[in-house]
């Protein structure tokens, strides 16, 4: 069995459904907890992850989308200065992201000129092929974080610059805790984020709030076993972060 297929396995999966069921009959009440990655929303879409879940279990989505918690003033600041001659280049999901008059995709239809890129480093290159200023306006969070730096430490051209939008996953989960009302009693961290940072980044956060941390992966059973040792560490009261994602 390929390691796919293994984080993909139908019975492991039911398996591991029913100790959920379990560890929620023994917790005695409805639990609320959050995952912070888009990818991890994706994958329980795609797999149908949330029929298996109690009832009484509420995953929530929280906002890991790095389209979705771009703010109205930075993409204002792209759009004037697309409108100021600059060429901006982006990612292709930036471009209907709304400003306060105009998305970037506006300021195209108007004239200026905007590049859809794939990478950082392709925006980069675009500046060295002309003489314009160009910027990358970058979005995303600690894993395209990390390729936007590495453009800029392998020395770019002069006429490169960033304005970027990036976002780092602990102090957004710190506005959620601190949210009044907040029901969230326990955190799904993104594995790929965590490679990147180490899951240590965390610990301040648990030791804050006494709220647990599980840092999972993006396959079925990576999901479902996130799941199962957050409800374990909430019915037992030990708020820690757990790393389950040995893979990174």
């Amino acid at each position: 069995m390929t390691n796919e297929l293994q984080f993909r396995d139908p019975a492991l999966a039911r398996s591991l459904a029913a100790t959920l069921d379990r560890l929620m009959r023994e917790i005695g009440r409805p639990v609320a907890v959050m995952h912070v990655c888009g990818s991890h929303e994706q994958a329980i879409a795609r797999f149908g992850l949330r029929s298996l879940f109690p009832k009484s279990l509420d995953v929530i989505m929280g906002p890991g989308c790095p389209v979705c918690v771009t703010d109205v003033p930075e993409v204002d600041e792209g759009v004037v200065l697309s409108r100021q001659g600059v060429r901006v280049a982006t990612f292709g999901d930036m471009l209907r992201v709304p400003g306060t008059v105009q998305s970037l995709a506006d300021a195209q239809a108007s004239g200026a000129k905007i590049d859809i890129v794939y990478s950082p480093r392709q925006a980069a290159d675009i500046a060295r092929e002309t003489d314009e200023e160009v910027v990358l306006f970058a979005s995303g969070f600690e894993t395209t974080a990390v390729a936007t730096a590495a453009v800029i430490l392998n020395d770019p051209p002069p006429n490169f610059s960033v304005l970027s939008a990036h976002k780092y996953i602990p102090p957004v989960m710190e506005i959620v805790a601190e949210m009044p009302g907040s029901r969230v009693e326990g955190f799904l961290a993104a594995g790929h984020a965590a490679t990147i940072t180490g899951s240590a980044v965390f610990e301040p956060f648990v030791a804050r709030h006494n709220v647990p941390v599980v840092v999972a992966g993006f396959e079925p059973i990576d999901i479902l076993a996130g799941l199962v040792e957050l409800l374990d560490l909430i019915k037992n009261g030990t708020p820690r972060v757990i790393n389950m994602f040995p893979r990174c």
